[in-house]
């Protein structure tokens, strides 16, 4: 289980944009944690003129690109694929386009927008759910798991399974010019 200071300085020095790794539960929501307060600071100190709306929307942009990143990788800790993230957002979009267009054509179509928006919401419990659940205990498709005991050359254990899961998958190794096998 990682630390506070663990968690946040992974998150926002060490892994800002990979979305590639897996991260556990606790560097998750330690980090959660840390962007929720520093938004309230955040959002105090936007009430000075011009430097905290300046410094709002550069902090606006950072920890959602974070917290995507973070997300991401919390999703890779379950063997679940990070595009969870996008479904809750498509549904809402999606949702929001054919009320609108309902709105100027017909009422049917008005409410099958409705359906879809609220249809987003259960897929924004679906994704805390995920968030919640206990990662994959050693590795899976998309790393080694961050919580194994570190070797002395300072590399986390690998299985025999998770080398052959990660043959498995074209690209894995970093060479692209496999999918056509």
């Amino acid at each position: 289980m990682l630390s506070f200071t663990q968690a946040v300085k992974t998150c926002v020095v060490q892994k800002p944009v990979n979305f590639r790794d897996r991260a556990p539960r606790s560097e998750f929501w330690w980090f959660a944690l840390a962007t929720f307060l520093t938004g309230i600071v955040v959002s105090i100190l936007s009430l000075i003129p011009v430097l905290g709306i300046l410094l709002y929307l550069v902090y606006t942009v950072a920890s959602f690109v974070m917290t995507l990143s973070a997300s991401v990788r919390r999703l890779h800790d379950i063997n679940r694929t990070g595009w969870w993230t996008a479904l809750p957002y498509g549904c809402l979009v999606l949702g929001l386009v054919l009320a609108i267009v309902g709105v100027a054509t017909s009422p049917d179509i008005y409410m099958i927008g409705v359906v879809i928006s609220m249809l987003s919401m259960l897929c924004f419990i679906v994704l805390i759910v995920f968030y919640i659940m206990p990662g994959t205990v050693g590795a899976n498709r998309f790393g080694p798991d961050p919580l194994a005991p570190l070797t002395a050359q300072g590399e986390a254990q690998t299985t025999q399974a998770a080398q052959t899961s990660a043959q498995a998958i074209p690209g894995a190794d970093g060479d692209f010019t496999k999918f056509a096998k």
